[in-house]
């Protein structure tokens, strides 16, 4: 009995100590969790000073969102039923949505949420990490390195890459949930709140499908057998994967990112090698984030070979299987790290290439915490002495030199937001990383035209031709800038030649008419507008509008009135501004009661029309009726229409 008695006493001791030890290690996971969010917030702090990128992707998904702001039923089927840059994800689309109509559309708050989203992403790779291992030295490496590295200022610092942030938060919160369930099968409602948050994963950006094989390797490396109700628990999200897969390739052949290959020709062989050398670069710039730009391009081919780097990425893979396999005491480990990273990655590799970028930084989001995940485990092997050459001086460098290149991290990210500042900053960086690319000049070219510097985008314009750039795009940005410094006919000789490479080029089209209007060239004017109209150019109903004011400075008043009608008929929402046009139509045909009559319906339509008060006082002068005329002249005045003034002294004595 008393051998009872004493063991009861001894279990009664022993289960003291271990409430307090998992009550001293939820506190240092919690401590441990927040110096890490509070590190990665100072290092992207910063970020949140920064603009648009108009040129990269930013406008195009503002654009997209303030048109959609009202969040009526049918904006919300216009956010679920179509696609931005050929890419389907109208969760993120509806989340800056959202933000505009609490917020408007000033740049800071979009910086602001994409850094929210980053931190709690940081939280949930610590979580997800700590269930999946048990080891809070593991969570803090992976986590810190996920929070801090220099390669995901991409997807932090750049609003358009909200789409990255955000099916991270839900393809985390899928991944826990789906390990909470492993920690007890019974409760399949958090294999329901997996599949649910997969789902909004996908719908925030599709190259959340990797998650589905994600899944079936944290099967592998929990040693879970491969029996029929594991196989069950995977269909929901490889049919959630292959659903969104279909779509995802139906948007991106819609889009013209899908239809501009790679204006390089590349051999199978050479295509072997370019995917070898992306899964190489994001591994070596998950060592060395060094050299860092927001477009890396296509290498050239010099002498019919690629550069050295290229022939030397298989021998990488290479090695790093054969590492692999020696170290058999942590095989899984580096097996589950290394296909984490690339199953990830896979989908993002240029297998056909496409655009002029072969990598891209923001892709290296997820993929890293496979990568980090390998690094935290060789340390926890380390200490616990797996290797048979543990030693705490060993441990302390080991600590040390995680330290250094935590603050290296920490500098070189902090740095780096700054490049994404603007237009103009990121692409003098890109410039500077690729001077002799002709494309990055074009770029930024394109941002200081918005701002108004005409003159720098025109040298730009001309370095990108010079760097052999030369694209319909490129001749029409040029043209555009000599037409706004008034030099006319190099204008037209600069939208000649976007017309030569490309006949489609509707806009190109549009935009010669327009100057050789200017130059009173109506009648070559009408055949630029008409081949803009055959080649599919937007705003129709303008473009008919543009043609009657040709024909109606020739004098061909019939054709004139007849495609200001035709305007009329396919823009209704723009019909008041037309029937201005289709007014003085009428009052040079000597129709004044049918040219009163509209003037007086385009008043109606915009009290505040100065050019339709100031003609409608010109009918009304030759109609005879002065004091009307005078009034009208008035108050085109007081809307600041010069020639009223003229008029009214004139008129009005």
């Amino acid at each position: 009995m008393a051998k009872v008695k004493n063991t009861r006493v001894k279990q009664t001791n022993i289960s003291k100590p271990n409430k307090k030890i998992n009550k001293n290690k939820d506190s240092k996971i919690f401590v441990y969790a927040i110096l890490i969010a509070i590190l990665t917030i100072i290092v992207f702090s910063d970020s949140i000073r920064n603009y648009f990128v108009n040129n990269f992707d930013d406008i195009m998904y503002i654009s997209s969102a303030n048109n959609a702001k009202a969040l009526i039923v049918k904006d919300i089927g216009t956010i679920f039923s179509s696609y931005v840059a050929g890419i389907y994800h109208p969760l993120t689309l509806l989340s800056l949505t959202i933000e505009i109509n609490l917020f408007g559309t000033d740049a800071t708050h979009f910086h602001l949420v994409n850094l929210v989203i980053h931190i709690f992403n940081v939280l949930l790779v610590f979580w997800f990490i700590y269930l999946l291992t048990k080891r809070i030295e593991i969570c803090v490496i992976v986590a810190l390195f996920f929070g801090i590295h220099p390669m995901h200022v991409e997807s932090v610092s750049w609003i358009s890459e909200r789409k990255d942030v955000l099916y991270t938060l839900f393809f985390l919160g899928s991944l826990i949930a789906y390990l909470k369930y492993l920690k007890d099968g019974t409760k399949y409602k958090y294999l329901c709140y997996s599949v649910i948050l997969f789902l909004l994963s996908l719908l925030s950006k599709s190259a959340a499908v990797c998650l589905a094989p994600i899944i079936v390797l944290i099967d592998y490396y929990l040693s879970r057998k491969f029996v029929l109700k594991t196989i069950i628990e995977k269909v929901p999200y490889f049919l959630l994967a292959i659903i969104f897969g279909i779509v995802s390739l139906t948007s991106q052949s819609s889009a013209v990112a899908m239809s501009a290959l790679s204006d390089f020709k590349f051999s199978f062989i050479d295509r072997i090698l370019l995917v070898s050398y992306s899964v190489m670069f994001y591994i070596i710039k998950a060592l060395a984030p060094f050299y860092l730009s927001a477009i890396h391009y296509y290498p050239l081919k010099i002498g019919g070979m690629l550069p050295i780097e290229y022939y030397l990425a298989p021998i990488g893979i290479a090695f790093i299987l054969f590492l692999i396999i020696k170290f058999r005491k942590i095989r899984k480990e580096l097996i589950f790290g290394f296909l984490f990273y690339l199953i990830s990655i896979f989908f993002v590799l240029q297998f056909i290439p496409v655009g002029y970028a072969i990598v891209s930084e923001r892709y290296s989001y997820v993929p890293y915490i496979g990568l980090f995940f390998i690094a935290g485990k060789l340390y926890c092997d380390f200490a616990d002495n797996k290797f048979g050459n543990y030693s705490k001086a060993g441990r302390n460098y080991i600590i040390f030199f995680v330290a250094i290149i935590s603050l290296m991290f920490s500098y070189l990210t902090y740095e780096r937001n700054k490049i994404w500042k603007n237009d103009v900053v990121l692409f003098d960086d890109v410039i500077n990383k690729n001077p002799e690319v002709g494309h990055c000049y074009w770029a930024r070219g394109n941002a200081k035209y918005e701002l108004n510097n005409i003159e720098a985008a025109l040298c730009d314009y001309n370095i990108a031709i010079e760097h052999n750039y030369k694209y319909a795009d490129v001749y029409d940005s040029r043209a555009k800038c000599y037409f706004d410094m008034d030099s006319i006919p190099l204008a037209i000789e600069s939208y000649t030649e976007a017309i030569k490479l490309d006949n489609k080029y509707a806009l190109a089209y549009y935009n010669r008419a327009h100057a050789r209007q200017k130059l009173m060239d109506y009648i070559g004017s009408i055949d630029d507008y008409k081949k803009a109209i055959e080649n599919n150019i937007d705003n129709i109903g303008f473009v008919y509008n543009e043609i009657s004011f040709s024909q109606m400075n020739l004098n061909d008043l019939q054709n004139a009135l007849i495609s200001v009608n035709k305007a009329i008929e396919l823009d209704p929402d723009y019909a008041s501004e037309y029937i201005i046009n289709k007014a003085k139509i009428e009052y040079l045909q000597n129709n004044f009661e049918a040219s009163l009559q509209d003037y007086n319906r385009a008043i109606e339509s915009n009290p505040n029309s100065d050019l339709a008060l100031f003609n409608r006082g010109l009918l009304k002068i030759a109609m005879k009726d002065t004091t009307a005329a005078c009034k009208d002249f008035s108050q085109a005045a007081e809307l600041g229409y010069a020639k009223a003034n003229d008029a009214m002294k004139l008129f009005c004595r």
